[in-house]
């Protein structure tokens, strides 16, 4: 056996070769970009079904789009470069704003709209969430765990593992 399959998660061999988190981040990523065009949300009213993805819906949730794009390039990036900690921070970052404008998103379409006729909620419309959306925050949470699971090179040293 090879030094290299030795050393800790997080130690520069292991940044250069790529360990678990360092190929969570970007394919957590991936995949969360990816879902951004399946459905995210079903609307059964009136004997119609409609789906739409997250470029239908638009408005914010670009925002989750360029998050996850922002991870992908950005840990091609730091990994070329050895950058552990800043890897980590702006994967950490990329993850919460994705998630935290979908909770949002979610919230807003959950409270309903008031209109002229009432109060028009979700259910009314026979609102659903579909599996891009799933498939995003999935795919957030992944980039998010791969994250918190990176170490520093010094951190790793410092473990007697």
């Amino acid at each position: 056996m090879s030094d290299q399959e030795h050393q800790p998660e997080g130690s520069p061999a292991e940044a250069s070769t790529g360990g678990t988190s360092f190929r969570l981040i970007p394919s957590g990523a991936l995949v969360a970009a990816i879902c951004f065009f399946l459905p995210w949300v079903k609307m059964a009213c009136m004997g119609e079904v409609k789906r739409a993805s997250g470029a239908d819906l638009g408005d914010s949730l670009w925002i989750v789009l360029a998050a996850a794009v922002a991870i992908l390039l950005l840990s091609i990036l730091f990994r070329a470069r050895h950058q552990a900690p800043a890897l980590k921070t702006s994967a950490i970052i990329g993850a919460l704003v994705g998630l935290g404008t979908m909770a949002y998103a979610w919230i807003r379409i959950t409270q309903g709209r008031e209109t002229e006729f009432g109060r028009i909620s979700a259910s009314d419309l026979g609102l659903t969430i579909e599996f891009g959306a799933i498939g995003s925050a999935i795919g957030l949470l992944l980039s998010l765990a791969g994250a918190l699971g990176l170490k520093a090179p010094h951190q790793a040293r410092a473990d007697p593992e």
